[in-house]
């Protein structure tokens, strides 16, 4: 740049005495060049011997021509201006380049300092003499280095264009990629030991009175802390076309757990939670993978997001009884007509739940004093949690349909959310011929359920919540604490037939944002399940099966409520450097089984959980 700008200087230098020269006179270019003939004219007339005052009065002021001395001077005025500006330009070229080294020194701990206001000021153009004012090559070039300048170090610390913050996502092609999650210190106290871990265990609440070799004695209590609720995931948004598609993955650290795991190195194991990709064109969205159940109620529209879903803001890892919800694969399509209305239809993973506590016709597990002829055709159903190695994943008919339409209007410019969901649920069991004499025989069975919840913010970061749920075959849907159906059997020969249960739960509560970094939250939930028995044909004596009967297990339960309040508060949140928070959780629960027998009523516990967790920007 310096070289093109003192050529320029020269080149204007070189060109200027016969500016100078052309425009001595009166500065018309006519004009001079008129004089010059008119002085050619009058050296002939007076060559010739003509008078010269009878052209031009001796009285007249003639310009005169500039001597080669004036000329000379200019030019080395000229010569000593353009070396000036350009040590000026040096000088301030100099400057720009230690005010990057030291920007490039900087380890982003603290924003780069401004430049001195000297270094700024120095860069203005300098006034030119007045022999060159027409020349304008010489400010334009001068003005050029403090633009730099201006545009590396004009920032003061703190301000917006000083911070030079990193972006909280990376590109790689023209797919942008966010990480997430964060870390948490949890610490849970139970009043009775549960041995389940950090979450809750709804429905096996020990008695008072109670002795168990895994629990151990009644009123033993429980204390865990624990950094398995950390979280960990990315998502990856790209453009398609006039289209856009994303993917997410979110994992925590849930997972099952070796049994000494405790003892020393208290590692724990990596658990998916969500991994799903997302299409959305126009009105239209499309996803599959594994996301929120669109069972699960929402809090704003029908999205797979976890913001835009109610799971309570609960520490428990198995959040609220009452919650209608699960994580599983499933593949949807979602219709957005406009901001207020989003309609829905997914096809999600199933699993037909028995469950461990409702108990099955001898014949259909082989168990004692069934049949020669029976077989253990137990598998065909969930009895434990969806099988593992060793007990293969049940086999099911076909998968869960669900409806959902949701509304988020605008009621006195405050945000309200409304959901409806509907479920389809399909049950199938086989019967050997050696049980029938017979041929095979298949009985089906078809379940369904119904999700409403309502999100409401009745006044200013004051939101009212209400969800509820009727299944008739959808008890998997509440946590699994009571199964989907349960098996009949008319006589010893008749077929296997799954007749679906009745359940219900719902929850009611509110969430209050008091201050910008501090939540309040309270809960009240409840599950319901029904009762559905028969006798069972391989039993001499009238021995009943299902769930709800007289002599049933006190591992059937009948109904579950749980009391919670929360509060949750913000040390410090920025989307720069993230949020450091304390969330804390006091809960009282209670279980209420069909039977008794010679325990109290009730079991019940109260648990209070206190997490620290640091968000990631």
């Amino acid at each position: 740049m310096r070289r093109i700008v003192v050529g320029v200087l020269s080149l204007c230098m070189l060109a200027s005495p016969a500016a100078f020269a052309g425009g001595a006179g009166n500065g018309d270019p006519s004009a001079g060049s008129s004089g010059g003939s008119t002085a050619g004219n009058s050296a002939n007339n007076n060559n010739s011997g003509a008078p010269a005052a009878s052209t031009q009065p001796a009285s007249a002021p003639v310009n005169p021509s500039p001597s080669s001395a004036e000329l000379q001077s200019e030019i080395d005025a000229m010569r000593a201006l353009v070396q000036s500006q350009s040590d000026q330009i040096q000088k301030q070229q100099e400057e720009l380049a230690e005010m990057k080294a030291k920007l490039a020194g900087n380890n982003g701990n603290s924003p780069a300092q401004p430049a001195p206001s000297s270094t700024i000021s120095s860069a203005a153009p300098v006034a030119a003499v007045p022999s060159i004012a027409a020349q304008p090559s010489v400010p334009a070039a001068t003005s050029a280095p403090a633009s730099t300048i201006e545009s590396a170090s004009l920032s003061t610390p703190g301000s917006p264009a000083g911070d030079e913050h990193s972006p909280l996502f990376f590109k790689i092609g023209d797919a942008k990629f966010t990480p997430g999650g964060f870390m948490d210190a949890t610490a849970v106290f139970r009043t009775e030991n549960t041995g389940f871990g950090i979450g809750a265990s709804f429905g096996s609440v020990p008695y008072q009175n109670a002795l168990s070799a895994t629990t151990g004695p009644a009123g033993l209590t429980e204390t865990r802390f624990s950094v398995q609720n950390s979280r960990i995931s990315m998502r990856v948004d790209a453009p398609v076309g006039s289209a856009t598609i994303t993917g997410y993955y979110e994992a925590d650290f849930l997972g099952l757990t070796a049994a000494n795991a405790n003892v020393t190195s208290n590692a724990n194991t990596l658990r998916s939670r969500l991994y799903f990709a997302d299409y959305k064109r126009g009105p239209w969205e499309f996803l599959a993978g594994q996301t929120w159940s669109m069972l699960t109620p929402g809090r704003n529209g029908i999205s797979p997001w976890p913001s835009d879903i109610f799971f309570s803001q609960d520490m428990d890892t198995n959040y609220q009884v009452g919650l209608t919800w699960a994580r599983q694969l499933g593949f949807r399509v979602v219709y957005h007509p406009d901001k207020l209305w989003a309609l829905g239809f997914s096809v999600e993973n199933p699993d037909q739940l028995l469950g461990s506590a409702a108990t099955s016709p001898a014949c259909f597990t082989a168990g004692s004093g069934s049949p020669a002829a029976c077989t253990n055709v137990s598998g065909q159903a969930d009895s434990t949690s969806g099988g593992t190695l060793s007990t293969p994943p049940t086999p099911n008919y076909l998968p869960d349909f669900i409806f959902k339409v949701s509304a988020d209007p605008k009621l006195g410019g405050r945000a309200w959310h409304f959901d409806l969901a509907g479920l389809v649920s399909n049950f199938k069991l086989i019967t050997p011929g050696a049980v029938t004499g017979a041929s095979r025989a298949t009985r089906t069975a078809t379940g369904g359920g119904v999700e409403i919840g309502a999100n409401m913010e009745l006044f200013k970061n004051f939101r009212l919540i209400g969800t509820g749920y009727w299944s008739d075959g959808g008890g998997r849907y509440i946590y699994g604490l009571g199964p989907d159906f349960v098996v009949r059997q008319a006589t010893i020969t008749s077929p296997f037939v799954p007749s679906p249960l009745k359940a219900e739960s719902a929850i009611l509560g509110f969430e209050w944002q008091a201050q910008p970094k501090s939540l309040f939250y309270a809960y009240y939930g409840g599950a319901e399940y029904g009762r559905n028995f028969s006798q069972d044909p391989s039993s001499t004596t009238t021995k009943l099966v299902g769930y709800g009967y007289s002599t049933a297990p006190t591992t059937q339960n009948r109904a579950l409520q749980e009391g919670t309040v929360g509060w949750i508060q913000d040390f410090f949140k920025s989307p720069n450097f993230g949020k450091f928070s304390l969330i804390t959780q006091a809960s009282y629960l209670t279980r209420d089984p069909w039977t008794a027998g010679a325990n109290p009523r009730d079991a019940h516990l109260v648990e209070i959980y206190m997490d620290i967790r640091y968000t990631l920007p």
